[in-house]
Protein backbone atom coordinates (compact mmCIF):
# COMPACT_ATOMS: atom_id res chain seq x y z
CA UNK A 1 0.00 0.00 0.00
CA UNK A 2 1.33 3.08 -1.21
CA UNK A 3 0.98 6.51 0.82
CA UNK A 4 1.31 8.59 -2.97
CA UNK A 5 -2.06 9.71 -3.91
CA UNK A 6 -3.60 8.17 -7.32
CA UNK A 7 -4.81 11.24 -8.61
CA UNK A 8 -2.22 12.89 -10.90
CA UNK A 9 -3.75 16.70 -10.00
CA UNK A 10 -3.10 15.56 -6.02
CA UNK A 11 0.47 14.18 -7.12
CA UNK A 12 1.44 17.25 -8.82
CA UNK A 13 -0.20 19.36 -5.84
CA UNK A 14 1.72 17.21 -3.48
CA UNK A 15 5.04 17.58 -4.93
CA UNK A 16 4.65 21.19 -5.14
CA UNK A 17 3.63 21.43 -1.87
CA UNK A 18 6.79 19.59 -0.93
CA UNK A 19 9.26 21.08 -3.19
CA UNK A 20 7.85 25.12 -1.65
CA UNK A 21 7.83 23.77 2.00
CA UNK A 22 11.71 22.47 1.08
CA UNK A 23 12.44 25.71 -0.30
CA UNK A 24 10.70 27.78 2.70
CA UNK A 25 12.46 26.11 4.89
CA UNK A 26 15.55 26.84 3.90
CA UNK A 27 14.88 30.20 3.51
CA UNK A 28 13.39 31.03 7.12
CA UNK A 29 16.51 28.80 8.19
CA UNK A 30 19.06 30.59 6.11
CA UNK A 31 17.70 34.07 6.80
CA UNK A 32 17.60 33.61 10.47
CA UNK A 33 20.96 32.74 10.39
CA UNK A 34 21.97 36.08 8.04
CA UNK A 35 19.81 38.16 10.67
CA UNK A 36 21.74 36.97 13.67
CA UNK A 37 24.47 37.08 11.85
CA UNK A 38 23.82 40.82 10.77
CA UNK A 39 22.24 41.55 13.71
CA UNK A 40 25.66 40.89 16.24
CA UNK A 41 27.89 42.14 13.95
CA UNK A 42 25.99 45.38 14.49
CA UNK A 43 25.52 45.40 18.01
CA UNK A 44 29.60 44.22 18.50
CA UNK A 45 30.35 47.33 16.11
CA UNK A 46 27.96 49.78 18.42
CA UNK A 47 29.50 48.06 21.66
CA UNK A 48 33.34 48.82 20.28
CA UNK A 49 32.65 52.45 19.57
CA UNK A 50 30.59 52.90 23.07
CA UNK A 51 33.29 51.54 24.65
CA UNK A 52 36.14 53.63 22.66
CA UNK A 53 33.88 56.71 22.86
CA UNK A 54 33.93 56.27 26.82
CA UNK A 55 37.72 55.56 27.00
CA UNK A 56 38.02 58.82 25.01
CA UNK A 57 35.96 60.14 28.03
CA UNK A 58 37.15 58.60 30.83
CA UNK A 59 40.70 60.23 29.84
CA UNK A 60 39.27 64.14 29.48
CA UNK A 61 37.51 63.71 32.83
CA UNK A 62 40.90 62.16 34.26
CA UNK A 63 42.72 65.05 33.38
CA UNK A 64 39.99 67.57 35.49
CA UNK A 65 39.67 65.38 38.43
CA UNK A 66 41.47 64.62 41.42
CA UNK A 67 41.31 61.00 41.72
CA UNK A 68 40.03 58.01 39.57
CA UNK A 69 36.53 57.11 41.14
CA UNK A 70 36.25 60.74 40.19
CA UNK A 71 36.83 60.55 36.67
CA UNK A 72 34.63 57.65 36.11
CA UNK A 73 31.65 58.75 37.95
CA UNK A 74 32.04 61.88 35.89
CA UNK A 75 32.32 59.83 32.27
CA UNK A 76 29.13 57.61 33.73
CA UNK A 77 27.18 60.74 33.86
CA UNK A 78 28.35 61.67 30.56
CA UNK A 79 27.95 58.72 28.42
CA UNK A 80 24.92 57.59 28.70
CA UNK A 81 23.10 54.05 27.19
CA UNK A 82 20.07 52.59 28.26
CA UNK A 83 21.50 48.54 27.72
CA UNK A 84 25.26 49.23 28.17
CA UNK A 85 27.30 49.02 31.15
CA UNK A 86 30.49 50.67 31.76
CA UNK A 87 33.60 49.20 33.91
CA UNK A 88 36.78 50.07 34.66
CA UNK A 89 39.46 47.75 36.41
CA UNK A 90 42.80 48.90 37.75
CA UNK A 91 45.53 46.88 36.58
CA UNK A 92 45.10 43.76 39.31
CA UNK A 93 41.70 43.18 37.70
CA UNK A 94 39.71 45.00 40.59
CA UNK A 95 36.90 47.54 39.60
CA UNK A 96 37.46 51.34 40.35
CA UNK A 97 33.97 51.52 41.02
CA UNK A 98 31.23 49.22 42.59
CA UNK A 99 28.77 47.42 40.61
CA UNK A 100 25.69 48.99 42.89
CA UNK A 101 27.39 52.46 42.01
CA UNK A 102 27.91 51.89 38.15
CA UNK A 103 23.96 50.85 38.04
CA UNK A 104 23.13 54.35 40.27
CA UNK A 105 24.65 56.18 37.89
CA UNK A 106 23.95 54.91 34.54
CA UNK A 107 20.14 54.60 32.33
CA UNK A 108 19.54 51.26 33.45
CA UNK A 109 16.37 50.91 34.47
CA UNK A 110 15.00 48.65 31.59
CA UNK A 111 17.44 46.41 32.02
CA UNK A 112 18.82 43.33 34.02
CA UNK A 113 21.51 43.83 37.08
CA UNK A 114 24.85 42.25 35.85
CA UNK A 115 25.21 39.17 38.10
CA UNK A 116 28.21 38.25 40.35
CA UNK A 117 28.75 35.33 38.06
CA UNK A 118 28.71 37.65 34.99
CA UNK A 119 31.30 39.60 36.76
CA UNK A 120 33.67 37.15 37.42
CA UNK A 121 33.22 36.29 34.02
CA UNK A 122 34.29 39.59 33.25
CA UNK A 123 37.38 39.76 35.18
CA UNK A 124 38.63 36.72 34.14
CA UNK A 125 38.50 38.03 30.36
CA UNK A 126 40.64 41.28 31.10
CA UNK A 127 43.84 39.72 30.07
CA UNK A 128 42.17 39.90 26.49
CA UNK A 129 42.16 43.15 26.41
CA UNK A 130 44.58 45.17 24.06
CA UNK A 131 44.72 48.34 22.78
CA UNK A 132 42.10 47.61 20.22
CA UNK A 133 38.91 46.89 21.55
CA UNK A 134 38.44 42.78 22.39
CA UNK A 135 35.30 41.18 22.21
CA UNK A 136 34.45 38.83 23.89
CA UNK A 137 31.13 36.63 25.25
CA UNK A 138 30.12 36.09 28.89
CA UNK A 139 27.22 33.72 30.02
CA UNK A 140 24.53 34.59 32.61
CA UNK A 141 21.42 32.65 33.91
CA UNK A 142 19.21 34.55 31.90
CA UNK A 143 21.00 35.89 29.38
CA UNK A 144 24.06 35.75 26.79
CA UNK A 145 26.39 39.05 27.54
CA UNK A 146 28.69 40.62 24.43
CA UNK A 147 31.84 42.96 26.18
CA UNK A 148 33.89 45.18 24.90
CA UNK A 149 37.29 45.90 26.80
CA UNK A 150 39.76 47.98 26.15
CA UNK A 151 42.90 49.15 27.67
CA UNK A 152 44.26 52.69 28.32
CA UNK A 153 46.87 54.13 30.43
CA UNK A 154 46.33 57.58 32.63
CA UNK A 155 48.85 59.22 34.82
CA UNK A 156 51.17 55.86 34.30
CA UNK A 157 48.36 53.64 35.52
CA UNK A 158 46.83 50.68 33.49
CA UNK A 159 43.11 50.37 33.45
CA UNK A 160 40.78 48.44 31.40
CA UNK A 161 37.71 49.60 30.16
CA UNK A 162 34.49 46.93 29.71
CA UNK A 163 31.32 47.74 27.69
CA UNK A 164 28.73 44.97 28.70
CA UNK A 165 25.61 44.57 26.53
CA UNK A 166 23.00 41.53 27.09
CA UNK A 167 22.05 40.32 23.87
CA UNK A 168 18.51 39.75 25.62
CA UNK A 169 17.35 42.37 22.89
CA UNK A 170 18.58 40.79 20.12
CA UNK A 171 17.46 37.19 20.56
CA UNK A 172 13.84 38.43 21.10
CA UNK A 173 14.47 40.06 18.09
CA UNK A 174 14.82 36.73 16.19
CA UNK A 175 12.56 35.13 18.10
CA UNK A 176 9.34 37.45 16.62
CA UNK A 177 10.57 37.12 13.26
CA UNK A 178 10.97 33.40 13.72
CA UNK A 179 7.05 33.34 15.17
CA UNK A 180 6.33 35.51 12.45
CA UNK A 181 7.91 32.99 9.94
CA UNK A 182 6.25 30.21 11.89
CA UNK A 183 2.86 31.61 11.42
CA UNK A 184 3.71 32.86 7.79
CA UNK A 185 4.84 29.96 6.09
CA UNK A 186 2.15 27.53 6.91
CA UNK A 187 -0.34 30.14 6.08
CA UNK A 188 1.54 30.11 2.48
CA UNK A 189 2.02 26.44 2.14
CA UNK A 190 -2.06 26.38 2.88
CA UNK A 191 -2.56 28.65 -0.28
CA UNK A 192 -0.10 26.94 -2.13
CA UNK A 193 -1.74 23.86 -2.08
CA UNK A 194 -5.33 25.40 -2.76
CA UNK A 195 -3.66 27.46 -5.96
CA UNK A 196 -1.23 24.51 -6.79
CA UNK A 197 -4.09 22.14 -6.92
CA UNK A 198 -6.33 24.80 -8.73
CA UNK A 199 -3.40 25.23 -11.35
CA UNK A 200 -2.69 21.80 -12.19
CA UNK A 201 -7.14 20.99 -12.26
CA UNK A 202 -6.65 23.65 -15.28
CA UNK A 203 -3.54 21.84 -16.50
CA UNK A 204 -4.25 18.66 -16.97
CA UNK A 205 -8.19 19.76 -17.75
CA UNK A 206 -7.30 18.44 -21.34
CA UNK A 207 -5.77 15.58 -20.80
CA UNK A 208 -9.68 14.91 -18.48
CA UNK A 209 -11.40 15.66 -22.03
CA UNK A 210 -8.68 14.03 -23.55
CA UNK A 211 -9.47 10.96 -21.59
CA UNK A 212 -13.22 11.56 -21.58
CA UNK A 213 -13.39 11.19 -25.47
CA UNK A 214 -10.75 8.84 -25.57
CA UNK A 215 -13.13 6.34 -24.29
CA UNK A 216 -16.27 6.80 -25.82
CA UNK A 217 -14.71 6.06 -28.94
CA UNK A 218 -14.97 2.51 -30.16
CA UNK A 219 -14.64 0.16 -33.31
CA UNK A 220 -17.90 2.31 -34.26
CA UNK A 221 -16.82 5.18 -33.88
CA UNK A 222 -12.89 5.71 -34.95
CA UNK A 223 -13.43 8.16 -37.21
CA UNK A 224 -13.69 11.05 -33.62
CA UNK A 225 -10.75 12.80 -32.78
CA UNK A 226 -9.09 14.36 -29.43
CA UNK A 227 -9.54 17.65 -29.16
CA UNK A 228 -6.43 19.99 -29.58
CA UNK A 229 -7.01 23.16 -27.80
CA UNK A 230 -2.73 24.24 -28.24
CA UNK A 231 -1.21 22.46 -30.93
CA UNK A 232 2.18 23.88 -29.61
CA UNK A 233 2.29 22.39 -26.18
CA UNK A 234 3.37 19.44 -24.85
CA UNK A 235 -0.39 18.09 -23.93
CA UNK A 236 -1.34 19.17 -27.57
CA UNK A 237 1.38 16.89 -29.31
CA UNK A 238 -0.26 14.27 -26.60
CA UNK A 239 -3.60 15.06 -28.42
CA UNK A 240 -2.05 15.26 -31.84
CA UNK A 241 0.18 12.01 -31.69
CA UNK A 242 -3.39 10.04 -30.39
CA UNK A 243 -5.31 11.38 -33.22
CA UNK A 244 -2.79 9.88 -35.69
CA UNK A 245 -2.72 6.64 -33.87
CA UNK A 246 -6.24 6.69 -34.21
CA UNK A 247 -6.09 7.54 -37.82
CA UNK A 248 -4.05 4.26 -38.24
CA UNK A 249 -6.08 2.39 -36.33
CA UNK A 250 -9.41 3.51 -38.50
CA UNK A 251 -7.09 3.05 -41.37
CA UNK A 252 -6.01 -0.65 -40.41
CA UNK A 253 -9.70 -1.12 -39.63
CA UNK A 254 -11.08 -0.08 -42.93
CA UNK A 255 -8.43 -1.85 -44.77
CA UNK A 256 -9.20 -5.15 -42.55
CA UNK A 257 -12.93 -4.89 -43.10
CA UNK A 258 -12.51 -4.45 -46.74
CA UNK A 259 -9.83 -7.32 -46.83
CA UNK A 260 -12.80 -9.54 -45.59
CA UNK A 261 -15.07 -7.95 -47.99
CA UNK A 262 -12.86 -8.99 -50.79
CA UNK A 263 -11.91 -12.38 -49.47
CA UNK A 264 -15.53 -13.53 -49.14
CA UNK A 265 -16.37 -11.84 -52.41
CA UNK A 266 -13.34 -13.94 -54.05
CA UNK A 267 -14.02 -17.29 -52.28
CA UNK A 268 -17.74 -16.75 -52.84
CA UNK A 269 -17.54 -17.66 -57.02
CA UNK A 270 -15.60 -20.96 -56.60
CA UNK A 271 -17.62 -22.21 -53.83
CA UNK A 272 -20.60 -21.23 -55.84
CA UNK A 273 -19.33 -22.89 -59.04
CA UNK A 274 -18.57 -26.22 -56.84
CA UNK A 275 -21.84 -26.29 -55.62
CA UNK A 276 -23.93 -25.19 -58.58
CA UNK A 277 -21.96 -27.69 -60.62
CA UNK A 278 -22.39 -30.50 -57.80
CA UNK A 279 -26.47 -29.81 -58.05
CA UNK A 280 -26.40 -30.37 -61.70
CA UNK A 281 -24.82 -32.91 -62.13
CA UNK A 282 -26.65 -34.30 -58.79
CA UNK A 283 -30.35 -33.36 -60.39
CA UNK A 284 -31.10 -36.40 -62.40
CA UNK A 285 -30.61 -39.67 -61.21
CA UNK A 286 -28.53 -40.94 -63.88
CA UNK A 287 -25.99 -39.02 -66.64
CA UNK A 288 -24.12 -39.70 -68.93
CA UNK A 289 -20.46 -40.29 -67.92
CA UNK A 290 -18.92 -37.44 -70.40
CA UNK A 291 -21.17 -35.14 -68.30
CA UNK A 292 -20.06 -36.40 -65.11
CA UNK A 293 -16.42 -35.91 -65.98
CA UNK A 294 -17.41 -32.48 -67.28
CA UNK A 295 -18.81 -31.89 -63.96
CA UNK A 296 -16.03 -33.36 -62.30
CA UNK A 297 -13.56 -30.75 -63.84
CA UNK A 298 -15.07 -27.62 -63.24
CA UNK A 299 -15.57 -28.38 -59.32
CA UNK A 300 -11.69 -29.88 -60.04
CA UNK A 301 -10.81 -25.93 -61.60
CA UNK A 302 -12.80 -24.35 -58.74
CA UNK A 303 -11.07 -26.13 -56.35
CA UNK A 304 -7.36 -25.52 -57.76
CA UNK A 305 -8.54 -21.70 -57.70
CA UNK A 306 -9.98 -22.01 -54.49
CA UNK A 307 -6.96 -23.71 -52.99
CA UNK A 308 -4.64 -21.08 -54.72
CA UNK A 309 -6.74 -18.49 -52.86
CA UNK A 310 -6.68 -19.73 -49.39
CA UNK A 311 -3.17 -20.40 -49.67
CA UNK A 312 -2.58 -17.09 -50.52
CA UNK A 313 -4.91 -15.36 -48.01
CA UNK A 314 -3.19 -17.72 -45.29
CA UNK A 315 0.35 -16.34 -46.38
CA UNK A 316 -0.64 -12.82 -46.16
CA UNK A 317 -2.41 -13.77 -42.70
CA UNK A 318 0.78 -15.03 -41.11
CA UNK A 319 2.82 -11.85 -42.67
CA UNK A 320 0.86 -9.72 -41.19
CA UNK A 321 0.90 -11.76 -37.65
CA UNK A 322 4.11 -11.71 -37.51
CA UNK A 323 4.17 -15.42 -37.09
CA UNK A 324 5.57 -16.44 -40.92
CA UNK A 325 9.61 -16.79 -40.28
CA UNK A 326 11.45 -16.76 -43.29
CA UNK A 327 14.60 -19.56 -44.18
CA UNK A 328 18.42 -18.07 -44.34
CA UNK A 329 19.61 -20.10 -47.18
CA UNK A 330 22.50 -19.90 -49.45
CA UNK A 331 21.33 -19.81 -53.05
CA UNK A 332 22.13 -18.38 -56.57
CA UNK A 333 18.97 -15.98 -57.69
CA UNK A 334 19.87 -16.54 -62.01
CA UNK A 335 18.96 -20.61 -60.82
CA UNK A 336 15.96 -19.87 -59.52
CA UNK A 337 14.96 -17.34 -62.00
CA UNK A 338 15.76 -19.64 -64.80
CA UNK A 339 14.06 -23.14 -63.03
CA UNK A 340 10.98 -20.65 -63.11
CA UNK A 341 10.62 -19.43 -66.51
CA UNK A 342 11.30 -23.13 -67.12
CA UNK A 343 8.03 -24.30 -65.18
CA UNK A 344 6.09 -21.64 -66.84
CA UNK A 345 7.13 -21.80 -70.25
CA UNK A 346 4.46 -24.77 -71.50
CA UNK A 347 1.77 -21.67 -69.75
CA UNK A 348 3.19 -18.81 -72.01
CA UNK A 349 2.82 -21.10 -75.40
CA UNK A 350 -0.28 -21.61 -75.01
CA UNK A 351 -0.71 -17.76 -75.09
CA UNK A 352 1.71 -17.30 -77.72
CA UNK A 353 4.29 -15.55 -75.43
CA UNK A 354 7.65 -15.84 -75.35
CA UNK A 355 9.86 -15.77 -71.99
CA UNK A 356 13.14 -14.06 -72.77
CA UNK A 357 16.06 -13.56 -69.98
CA UNK A 358 19.42 -12.31 -69.48
CA UNK A 359 20.71 -13.39 -65.91
CA UNK A 360 24.49 -12.50 -64.49
CA UNK A 361 25.76 -16.10 -63.51
CA UNK A 362 26.67 -17.13 -60.41
CA UNK A 363 24.30 -14.87 -58.41
CA UNK A 364 25.02 -15.45 -55.09
CA UNK A 365 21.94 -14.50 -52.38
CA UNK A 366 20.86 -15.60 -48.84
CA UNK A 367 17.09 -15.70 -48.19
CA UNK A 368 14.29 -17.52 -48.89
CA UNK A 369 14.36 -20.20 -51.61
CA UNK A 370 10.77 -20.73 -51.68
CA UNK A 371 9.38 -17.09 -50.84
CA UNK A 372 11.52 -16.30 -53.90
CA UNK A 373 10.41 -18.22 -56.36
CA UNK A 374 6.90 -17.56 -55.76
CA UNK A 375 7.92 -13.45 -56.25
CA UNK A 376 9.44 -14.20 -59.89
CA UNK A 377 6.51 -16.74 -60.37
CA UNK A 378 3.47 -13.75 -59.54
CA UNK A 379 5.48 -10.96 -61.41
CA UNK A 380 6.11 -13.76 -64.33
CA UNK A 381 2.42 -15.12 -64.44
CA UNK A 382 1.37 -11.44 -64.44
CA UNK A 383 3.60 -10.20 -67.48
CA UNK A 384 2.54 -13.25 -69.60
CA UNK A 385 -1.70 -12.90 -68.54
CA UNK A 386 -1.36 -9.17 -69.66
CA UNK A 387 0.67 -10.03 -73.19
CA UNK A 388 -0.74 -10.52 -76.16
CA UNK A 389 0.05 -13.32 -79.25
CA UNK A 390 3.13 -12.89 -80.30
CA UNK A 391 4.37 -10.86 -77.28
CA UNK A 392 7.91 -11.41 -75.36
CA UNK A 393 8.18 -11.24 -71.93
CA UNK A 394 11.96 -9.90 -71.22
CA UNK A 395 13.96 -11.01 -67.60
CA UNK A 396 16.51 -9.85 -66.88
CA UNK A 397 19.27 -9.93 -63.28
CA UNK A 398 21.87 -7.73 -63.30
CA UNK A 399 24.47 -6.60 -60.43
CA UNK A 400 23.75 -3.26 -58.80
CA UNK A 401 25.36 -1.31 -56.01
CA UNK A 402 24.85 -3.29 -52.43
CA UNK A 403 22.72 -5.64 -54.28
CA UNK A 404 20.71 -7.16 -57.31
CA UNK A 405 18.39 -5.71 -59.88
CA UNK A 406 15.48 -8.57 -61.06
CA UNK A 407 13.12 -6.34 -64.10
CA UNK A 408 10.39 -8.73 -65.21
CA UNK A 409 8.60 -6.64 -68.42
CA UNK A 410 5.80 -7.84 -70.54
CA UNK A 411 4.73 -6.57 -73.90
CA UNK A 412 1.18 -5.03 -72.88
CA UNK A 413 -0.89 -2.46 -73.74
CA UNK A 414 0.00 -0.55 -70.20
CA UNK A 415 -1.74 0.15 -67.18
CA UNK A 416 -3.99 2.90 -66.92
CA UNK A 417 -2.65 6.06 -64.97
CA UNK A 418 -5.68 6.03 -62.58
CA UNK A 419 -5.25 2.18 -61.44
CA UNK A 420 -0.94 2.53 -60.63
CA UNK A 421 -1.58 3.40 -57.74
CA UNK A 422 -3.19 0.38 -56.48
CA UNK A 423 -2.17 -2.75 -57.96
CA UNK A 424 -0.40 -3.77 -55.35
CA UNK A 425 -3.56 -3.21 -53.06
CA UNK A 426 -4.40 -6.56 -51.86
CA UNK A 427 -7.61 -7.95 -53.95
CA UNK A 428 -7.43 -5.24 -56.32
CA UNK A 429 -7.99 -5.61 -60.37
CA UNK A 430 -9.01 -3.55 -62.97
CA UNK A 431 -11.82 -3.43 -64.28
CA UNK A 432 -12.22 -5.67 -67.82
CA UNK A 433 -11.61 -2.75 -70.42
CA UNK A 434 -8.56 -2.08 -68.78
CA UNK A 435 -5.84 -5.27 -69.85
CA UNK A 436 -4.08 -5.56 -66.79
CA UNK A 437 -5.05 -6.34 -63.19
CA UNK A 438 -3.53 -6.20 -60.10
CA UNK A 439 -2.65 -9.47 -59.25
CA UNK A 440 -1.35 -12.91 -60.68
CA UNK A 441 -3.70 -14.62 -62.47
CA UNK A 442 -3.92 -16.64 -65.24
CA UNK A 443 -2.67 -20.54 -64.99
CA UNK A 444 -0.60 -19.90 -62.04
CA UNK A 445 -2.18 -17.47 -59.94
CA UNK A 446 -5.90 -17.50 -58.04
CA UNK A 447 -6.73 -14.46 -59.68
CA UNK A 448 -7.65 -12.81 -56.79
CA UNK A 449 -5.71 -10.24 -57.00
CA UNK A 450 -3.07 -11.26 -54.39
CA UNK A 451 0.14 -11.71 -56.36
CA UNK A 452 1.78 -8.29 -56.60
CA UNK A 453 1.00 -7.60 -53.17
CA UNK A 454 2.39 -10.99 -52.31
CA UNK A 455 5.63 -10.19 -54.42
CA UNK A 456 6.12 -6.46 -52.77
CA UNK A 457 5.90 -8.25 -49.11
CA UNK A 458 8.38 -10.97 -50.10
CA UNK A 459 10.84 -8.32 -51.65
CA UNK A 460 10.06 -6.46 -48.22
CA UNK A 461 11.06 -8.92 -45.66
CA UNK A 462 14.40 -9.54 -47.76
CA UNK A 463 15.13 -6.07 -47.39
CA UNK A 464 14.59 -4.90 -51.24
CA UNK A 465 11.55 -2.44 -52.86
CA UNK A 466 9.12 -4.10 -55.82
CA UNK A 467 7.80 -0.72 -57.84
CA UNK A 468 6.57 -0.17 -60.89
CA UNK A 469 9.68 1.10 -63.26
CA UNK A 470 7.53 1.97 -66.41
CA UNK A 471 4.02 1.66 -68.04
CA UNK A 472 3.59 2.96 -71.62
CA UNK A 473 1.08 1.40 -74.53
CA UNK A 474 3.96 -1.20 -75.61
CA UNK A 475 4.29 -2.64 -72.18
CA UNK A 476 5.07 -2.12 -68.28
CA UNK A 477 8.48 -3.04 -66.63
CA UNK A 478 8.33 -4.27 -62.91
CA UNK A 479 11.60 -3.71 -60.65
CA UNK A 480 13.29 -5.97 -57.84
CA UNK A 481 15.91 -4.68 -56.06
CA UNK A 482 17.31 -6.70 -53.44
CA UNK A 483 20.33 -5.78 -51.49
CA UNK A 484 23.96 -8.00 -51.55
CA UNK A 485 23.95 -11.32 -49.09
CA UNK A 486 25.76 -9.32 -46.59
CA UNK A 487 23.50 -6.44 -46.21
CA UNK A 488 20.83 -8.63 -45.69
CA UNK A 489 21.24 -9.61 -41.73
CA UNK A 490 17.37 -8.03 -41.43
CA UNK A 491 15.90 -10.85 -43.20
CA UNK A 492 14.34 -12.96 -39.95
CA UNK A 493 13.68 -9.61 -38.07
CA UNK A 494 11.42 -7.95 -40.93
CA UNK A 495 9.83 -11.81 -41.49
CA UNK A 496 8.20 -11.74 -38.03
CA UNK A 497 7.75 -7.84 -37.75
CA UNK A 498 5.50 -7.95 -41.51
Amino acid sequence: MTLMPESVRWRLTLWYFVALAAMLGVFAIASLAVLREVLVDRTDGFLSAACESFVTELGFEHSSTPTMPDAVRAALRDIRFSDIHFFVFDAGGRPVLRPDDVMSLGSHADTARPSAALLRSLVVSLPRADSAAAMVTLPDTDADYHAALRRTVLDGERYTVAAVQSMRGLRDTLRRVTAAYVIAIPLMLGFAVVGGYGLAKRALAPVTEMSRRARAISATSLHERLPVSNPRDELGDLAAMVNDLLSRIETSFDQRRQFFADASHELRTPTAIVRAESEVALARAARPEAEYREALRVIQEAGVRLSRIVEDLFLLARADSGHYIARRELLYLDELIADTIRALRAVAAQRDVTIDHDLVAEAAYTGDAELLQRMVLNLLDNAIKHSGPGAVVVVRLELAAGGYRLSVADSGPGIPHEARARIFDRFYRAEPAEPIAGGSGGATGSGAGLGLAIARWVASIHGGTLDLARSTTSGSEFLVTLPETPGNDQLDDDATAS
